[in-house]
Parts: C-alpha cells; structure tokens; sequence
C-alpha cells in the first residue's frame, strides 16, 4: 500500500452518510451549513469575475453627461466633443478609434461610409481624453450618402440618426498577442427637422368652443401630446375680447409627459383663449392646437357662507335661536358650491 493509500482513509462521519451516524437533526445542520458556505464561496467568486470584466471597458460621452444628442437644422456645422475614459483594467496596444456610423457598432472598426472622428495613442497614464475637432455633422453618413442635404430640407423635415463607436485593442492575456478588442458602449445622435404634431386638450364643447373650465383665477389643462423626442408644452394666449391682432402671451410650460398643466393670475368671470404647442428636443415646434376657451369662477369661503346664511358670532361661537340652523346651512351651502360639477 502506497502512501497516498494511506492517507486516503475514510473519514469517520461521511458527508453523505452523515445521517447514519448521528441524528438527522444534526445531519440536515451539517447540510444546511455546507450549503451556506457554498452559496457564500459562489457569490464572492462572482463579484470577482464582474469586477475583472467590468474593468475592461472603454466608455464615450457627451459633454451633457447623455446618452442621445438631439439636434436641428443649426447643428450641421457642429463639431461634437466626445469624451473617452479607459477603465482600470484596459492596457491599450494600439491607436484609440471613435468614429461615426449607420449601422450597429462592431469590433471591425469604421468600414465603408463610416466617418473617423478621432483617433490617437493612448498610453498607460491617460485613462481619459476628449476629442474635440471632429468632423461637422453636415459630413457625418447620412449626409454624405445623399440621404438628405443637412440644414435644407423641406418643411415636412426629416429623422436621422448616427451611431458614434469607440474602439480599443489590449493584449491577449493567454500569449500577449495584440489581438483582443474592448468596443464601447454606442452613443447616439440625432438629426431632427420633422415638427411634432399638435397637442390634443381635453374639455367640454359648448357651442361648438372647446371649454375648460377653472376656480378663483386658476385652471388646470389637461392634454395629450404625441411625437418622437418630445420636450415640453407650452400654453399661450389673451383675453377673449382683446383686439384680434394682439399676440397672445405665454403663460404656462410643463414636460410633455406630464399630461396637464396649470395656469394661474387669470381674472375671475373673463373669458381667456389659449392655445397649446408642443416643442421637441432639437427646438422643432408643432402647429398650434385647437383654440381653447378658459374661464374661471370664484368660490366663497366658509365664513362668507357663514354670515350670509344667518350665522353671528365669532370663531365657532353661533349666537341666537338660528345659529345652529345656521351654521348647518352654511356647511350645506359650501359643499354645494365647492363641490365639482
């Protein structure tokens, strides 16, 4: 019998006869600690494992810390500055490349219509840069191939987007050969001219006038926008009576998203018009909406009630035969007004 042989004994409580030696309280303990241990052990060896690979990683970005540029017609001649920074475990062997495509980042690099728009050394003490004299967008693909002359497109407008790639290469770890490649997370650009369309306002029609109704110089408009890359709306408008060729003023703004907005210093009992734009990302402004009447109504306090129904007296103190009526009433009569219609 060899050493090894030897030593190879078995041992005297066998993990998977574990219960029949001891008790199978104590067996499922020892099983239920072996398991902990295990799931302790994997969840460290993974939090390794990302730590590694999220190192290797090379990450773009834009000067407003976004993801997604959205520009007009006045950005043809804007050179972008796009931001690079290495993460900790990346130890480039070749030039740094960031460049501009039509089609979905790849680790070939810029191919065919692509536009290069930047590229350097990076050595092991910068981690981080920006490239700054790119090249216009009037010059970026989507141009170049015809598809649409940047800054001179007709009313109806267009949607163009431009994806901006980065891409490194670092050493193979197995024989030190350069050969493998970090690709960066895809920036996007886009070139928007195509107006959103008109918000929709919610309200009732009263001879055929889109009413909103409002309290105490104050309404609240309720609206749907709709549209690609959609900003904010915005609320203009005048009086009812004032002259047809008075410019209505804006009196109110909100996300796009939030579905509703209020406007408020409006004089009780005075009809106001207003109408609703919708303003994209790149600046585009949709139509007007269908013009809209507001109106707003004043409400009477409690204490205005109150008096008016009989009541005397001050705080909650109500004097006379008639103060309790009164004071009944009066809650009565708030209810009634407050309530909505």
């Amino acid at each position: 019998m060899t050493t090894c042989q030897k030593r190879a004994r078995k041992p005297t409580y066998p993990f998977e006869n574990a219960a029949a030696y001891v008790g199978p309280r104590i067996a499922e303990k020892l099983l239920m600690d072996m398991s902990s241990r295990f799931r302790r052990l994997l969840c460290l060896g993974t939090l390794f494992v990302g730590a590694a690979a999220g190192a290797q990683t090379l990450t773009l970005s834009f000067p407003s810390g976004e993801e997604m540029e959205v520009v007009g017609r006045s950005a043809c001649t804007t050179q972008f500055s796009i931001g690079w920074t290495l993460g900790a475990g990346v130890q480039p062997c070749k030039e740094l490349q960031i460049w501009a495509s039509t089609k979905a980042c790849s680790k070939e690099g810029p191919t065919g219509d692509d536009v290069l728009l930047g590229q350097g050394d990076v050595s092991l003490s910068s981690r981080s840069g920006t490239f700054s004299n790119t090249p216009q967008l009037g010059s970026w693909p989507r141009f170049k191939g015809a598809e649409a002359d940047c800054g001179t497109e007709g009313e109806e407008g267009v949607i163009l987007s431009h994806n901006v790639c980065g891409l490194v290469f670092i050493r193979n770890t197995t024989d030190n050969k350069c050969d493998s490649d970090v690709l960066s997370k895809t920036l996007v650009v886009v070139y928007k001219t195509k107006p959103p369309p008109a918000p929709t306002v919610e309200g009732e029609r009263e001879k055929d006038i889109l009413q909103v109704k409002g309290y105490d110089g104050r309404a609240t408009i309720r609206f749907s926008a709709s549209g690609d890359y959609l900003k904010e709306v915005l609320l203009s408008g005048k009086r009812k009576e004032a002259p047809e060729d008075e410019e209505g003023k804006e009196k109110a703004r909100a996300a796009a998203s939030a579905g509703a907005l209020s406007v408020s210093g409006l004089e009780d009992n005075t009809p106001y018009t207003f109408t609703l734009k919708s303003i994209d990302k790149a600046g585009n402004e949709s139509p007007d909406s269908e013009a809209f009447e507001v109106t707003t109504t004043p409400t009477q306090g409690f204490w205005d009630i109150y008096k008016q129904a009989g009541g005397t007296g001050g705080g909650c103190h109500a004097a006379g035969r008639g103060g309790w009526a009164a004071l009944v009433l009066g809650l009565l009569s708030f209810y009634w007004v407050r309530r909505p219609c």
